[in-house]
């Protein structure tokens, strides 16, 4: 259940409280740290946590607790009555329009189950005597309009739909149709969207300018946790809402938390697999130079060909994905119009100018505070000796290992609360590229530094060159090849990279990915493809701009045979 496991916590921290027959301030203090813990630990909001403990705190030590003659009772009491006020402390009723019909406008994020309750509030209605409407405003989910149809059939109410046409559209002909027919409630099922998607918050505004409904309810997936806080004030800023409907109630959060585990065992289990196989091995040149070029003997003509082969079928088939997903940015519906049109790239540079903004500032920060932690990293195990130089290391790869779900499970848990609360920040968003994808280039310039014999680095601090300038100027050099390829690869990931940080994106920072995804699931298959065309050409373009700039610098890295 939703709160198992806090009324669990809670019961503990009071049972403690129980055993002591008069309760001093300290004691107090001590208990609303444990309270406040149990509501973190449930992913209440921390401005809410604190807001809450404040208030029971000031409370519990009043005379009324530390006089009384059962305090632990009375903190007790205190405590469910400040819960029971954070949640509203009071039954609410709709409320209904002076003149039928009186419109509800259901609101909220991606699978909170609005369809389903909205026809779980009209059948409730219905049986209290009132005729509904159930109104399709969906438009964008496959099959959303069939399923309010199924559930309208199953309690017998009647369900208003005209299509795939515009929203609004629909809710005011929907208000007339019910005006026409005796329905006094109209219901209206609008499309699930994230809270920072603009172009969808705007069609709900329009919606209520065209139909002024009576109430606005938010419908909110219990489990969201605290970034319901975010949601709701996203809503209440863009529209006003009168309510909150809470779903999925019966829903355990541990069972996200085992399946997160069970991907992990294996991902462990290859990445230490991977490691003692390549530590049977060494491989280090003598001085770091390319020896004299040597042709391979060769493998056989019918070996080549093959080989050649797939090489070109593999190049043609990811030729072919890019092809398809540009034609998918200029055609107007994929597979039903396919005639030119610049509509996608429109929307994407007016609605989604802050995801690619946000993206690109998350990932120039990111990249070069991953290079500069690779090189040191790998240096200080490479080059200098302590008794946990192998377990750095170690410990620095190992978060390459764990699987997208949980990094971005482990990094809203560890910084949700003091000392480091980064939850909603773009702090997190660059932690998590960091020291996710940072390890490629930790691995990269580790191997690039076992390949240079140490005579060189010896010889130049013999010549009397300090250790700074002997890194700058022989150690760095030669390592650069392998911090520009870690370096491309962060950036890569940091812009493309969707599995750990759909968990910590927030109304404050959007990503390109999950703009794509949003997309995805509303079937706007043209605005999809036009933000991958923009995050594909972004990519390419940072890439080469690194190349350029590493050159510029005098770090132009030596090829075979010595060339630059």
């Amino acid at each position: 259940m939703a709160f198992e496991g806090l009324s669990e916590k809670l019961n503990a921290t009071f049972k403690h409280l129980r055993g002591k027959g008069r309760l001093s301030e300290e004691d107090i203090k001590l208990a609303m740290r444990e309270v406040r813990l149990a509501l973190l630990e449930a992913d209440v909001s921390y401005k809410v946590v604190k807001d809450f403990v404040k208030t029971v705190s000031e409370r519990a030590v009043g005379a009324e607790v530390l006089d009384s003659l059962t305090p632990a009772q009375q903190v007790i009491k205190i405590v469910s009555e400040e819960l029971t006020a954070l949640m509203g402390g009071a039954n609410a009723k709709l409320t209904f329009a002076s003149r039928p019909p009186t419109v509800v406008m259901m609101v909220g994020l991606q699978g909170a189950g609005k369809t389903t309750n909205v026809a779980k509030l009209a059948g409730y209605l219905r049986k209290q005597g009132h005729c509904p409407l159930l109104t399709a405003c969906d438009v964008y989910r496959p099959a959303a309009i069939t399923q309010l149809q199924v559930v309208g059939k199953q309690l017998n109410i009647p369900v208003f739909e005209m299509g795939q046409i515009d929203p609004v559209t629909i809710a005011q002909e929907a208000v007339k149709y019910a005006g026409d027919h005796g329905n006094d409630i109209v219901f209206l099922d609008t499309a699930g969207r994230l809270h920072i998607d603009e172009a969808l918050m705007d069609e709900l505004r329009r919606v209520k300018a065209a139909v002024k409904p009576t109430e606005i309810l938010l419908v909110v997936d219990a489990m969201t946790g605290q970034d319901a806080v975010n949601a709701a004030t996203a809503f209440d800023e863009a529209l006003g809402i009168d309510g909150v409907v809470l779903t999925k109630l019966d829903g355990d959060a541990r069972g996200g938390a085992a399946l997160s585990f069970a991907l992990l065992v294996p991902a462990l289990f290859v990445f230490f697999l991977q490691r003692w196989w390549v530590s049977r091995k060494s491989y280090v040149t003598v001085s770091g130079k390319s020896g004299a070029q040597t042709r391979p003997k060769g493998i056989g003509l019918a070996a080549e060909a093959a080989i050649l082969g797939v090489c070109a079928v593999v190049i043609a088939f990811i030729v072919f994905l890019y092809a398809l997903i540009t034609m998918g940015a200029f055609t107007k519906t994929w597979g039903l119009d396919n005639s030119f049109t610049l509509d996608s790239f429109a929307y994407v540079f007016n609605h989604g100018r802050k995801a690619i903004i946000d993206t690109l500032i998350i990932a120039c920060v990111s990249t070069p505070l991953g290079g500069l932690i690779a090189v040191l990293v790998a240096y200080i195990t490479q080059r200098k000796s302590f008794p946990c130089n192998a377990l750095m290391e170690i410990v620095s790869l190992l978060n390459f290992a764990l699987p997208g779900t949980v990094v971005g499970i482990a990094y809203i848990i560890a910084f949700n609360s003091s000392p480091l609360i980064l939850t909603g920040t773009m702090s997190i968003l660059v932690a998590a590229y960091v020291f996710r994808y940072d390890s490629a280039g930790i691995r990269s310039v580790i191997a690039s530094l076992q390949q240079i014999d140490t005579s060189l680095e010896e010889a130049s601090l013999s010549l009397g060159a300090s250790s700074a300038a002997t890194f700058r100027n022989v150690t760095l050099p030669l390592v650069v090849p392998a911090l520009l390829a870690g370096m491309k690869y962060l950036f890569i990931h940091s812009m493309t990279a969707i599995s750990a940080t759909i968990f910590l994106v927030s109304v404050s920072w959007s990503l390109l990915t999950a703009r794509i995804l949003e997309c995805m699931t509303e079937l706007q298959f043209g605005n999809a493809c036009a933000f991958s065309v923009v995050l594909i050409l972004l990519v390419f373009l940072f890439n080469g701009l690194l190349t350029l700039l590493v050159r510029a610098a005098g770090f132009g890295y030596r090829g075979q045979g010595g060339n630059r």
